[in-house]
């Protein structure tokens, strides 16, 4: 008897199809290639639903063949859709707009499948949407005007002539441009008016008129911006969409 048959190697179940695979291997290769290609072909499926408002139910039937037939559980199959209706609005957004009937579609995408729209706000899907909408009413002239209560940093703040256009939802890191690099601040508040950024924080809060800046740019994650003043060292404004924040600043501005 050969002495490799009296040992037997250890194995434990493969994290694809559960079936006994060889230490030190987690997978077999067969099942991990399955697996990948069911995936891309789900992605592929959800984003042509999306752009092409393909019927909803047919989508969710075909989800549920791939998924049954290429290992995906329903964790993983709910976060490649979430990033094939990500890259699906990124697609319909190039065009700077949105139609009610698209947003709807999106939205009839969220109800049918549970536990999705926790992944689209951590991809910001709905964020961007959101977004585009108001570049839109801006860009057609009309800027909206946002509703605050009494307890907004805000309230009382605003000068009679302006109005409060958008609150950027996430904390914003305020640094500023030294000759050794850039040098933290704090982080707080970002709030757009017809005439001023706002930054609130608790430590301290200014504003920014828009004909005071210079020059604005996508950086660091985020934007800097330089003023007219020479004593006034570049702001820097980071963990938001700079591009957004631009043009928003932008027509706004030209209105």
């Amino acid at each position: 008897m050969k002495l490799k048959s009296l040992f037997k190697l250890p194995t434990k179940p493969c994290k694809y199809c559960g079936k006994d695979v060889k230490l030190p291997f987690q997978y077999h290769k067969e099942c991990k290639k399955i697996n990948k290609e069911g995936k891309n072909e789900i992605l592929t499926l959800t984003i042509d639903c999306v752009v092409n408002l393909g019927e909803i139910e047919s989508l969710q039937k075909k989800v549920n063949e791939i998924s049954n037939t290429t290992y995906i559980d329903t964790h993983n199959s709910i976060k490649v859709i979430s990033n094939g209706i990500d890259k699906g609005v990124d697609i319909i957004l190039k065009s700077k707009d949105i139609s009610s009937y698209e947003e709807g579609h999106i939205n009839k995408l969220i109800l049918t499948f549970n536990g999705i729209q926790e992944h689209l706000n951590q991809l910001g899907t709905l964020r961007k949407i959101e977004q585009t909408k108001l570049l839109s009413q801006i860009r057609n002239g009309k800027i909206p005007e946002l509703n605050i209560n009494s307890n907004h940093p805000l309230y009382n703040g605003l000068m009679k002539s302006e109005k409060l256009v958008y609150i950027f939802p996430q904390e914003v890191s305020y640094y500023r441009i030294m000759d050794k690099g850039l040098k933290f601040e704090y982080s707080g508040g970002l709030s757009i008016t017809t005439k001023h950024m706002y930054f609130v924080s608790d430590r301290d809060s200014f504003r920014i008129r828009f004909d005071s800046i210079i020059n604005i740019l996508p950086k660091y994650g985020g934007v800097v911006i330089h003023k007219n003043s020479s004593s006034d060292k570049p702001k820097v404004f980071k963990n938001l969409d700079g591009e957004f924040l631009i043009e928003l600043i932008g027509l706004i501005s030209n209105q």
